[in-house]
């Protein structure tokens, strides 16, 4: 984790030049920081998810490699921006205080968490895209493209979901037999590119090439219910 956090923080400051010698084709993202990952939301859940595994494993173990993997995972997630990557640590540490009982824990995480918020707050992109995702998806009332729908019979539930993710929902809720058999792996673009708004259609033309992020669309999208048998084996 410190060596993903320093590739991070380097290849940033960089302008994405380490990356480049490595993958010649790697998108550069500005000022976000996403060291040798495709997009910053997935250094910030590669930190979440080691972070879950370094706090569980400390119990058992706690030697200055395990803080030092703790404290590296809990600066690359906050300066992923990441508001999918928040939320996620958001339900894990709540169920992981509930099922531990460690309530001690919220006398450490309230107060880094209030911290990080101030922090983070003095950045434009934090204020003006993650914070608004993070209400868009927690809110009830207005989502993503809104007044925006794919077509009519589109549940207004769908609109709180990203373009990749949208698309193949709407897509399993029109086909509902690709819902009990999935489409196969990493092919729910092809059938789920027609499932776009006007101002996605803007954007990726008459195909999407990338598949949904959130893990149980994902499973569902390409192995269908049966597939969940895995999700319960993995959780």
């Amino acid at each position: 984790m410190f060596f993903t956090l320093m590739m991070a923080l380097f290849d940033t400051s960089l302008n994405g030049e380490i990356k480049q010698i490595f993958f010649s084709e790697s998108r550069i993202l500005g000022d976000r920081f996403s060291g040798f990952n495709g997009e910053p939301r997935v250094l910030g859940r590669i930190c979440s998810f080691v972070l879950l595994l370094l706090v569980t494993f400390k119990s058992r173990n706690n030697n200055k490699l395990i803080k030092i993997g703790i404290w590296s995972s809990i600066i690359g997630l906050v300066i992923s921006l990441s508001a999918s990557a928040y939320l996620m640590t958001l339900v894990w540490g709540t169920l992981f205080i509930i099922i531990t009982q460690k309530y001690k824990y919220l006398f450490f995480g309230i107060p880094l968490i209030l911290f990080a918020f101030f922090f983070l707050n003095q950045n434009e992109f934090f204020r003006e895209q993650t914070l608004k995702k993070i209400e868009n998806t927690v809110s009830t009332e207005d989502g993503y493209n809104q007044k925006e729908k794919v077509n009519a019979q589109e549940p207004e539930f769908f609109n709180s979901f990203e373009i990749f993710d949208r698309a193949a929902l709407n897509f399993l809720y029109n086909e509902p037999f690709f819902f009990i058999s999935g489409t196969g792996p990493n092919m729910i673009s092809i059938p789920s590119s027609p499932y776009l708004t006007a101002s996605s259609y803007a954007i990726y033309e008459n195909r999407i090439d990338s598949v949904p992020h959130s893990f149980i669309i994902n499973l569902i999208a390409r192995s269908g219910v049966i597939g969940l048998l895995y999700g319960l084996f993995f959780l």
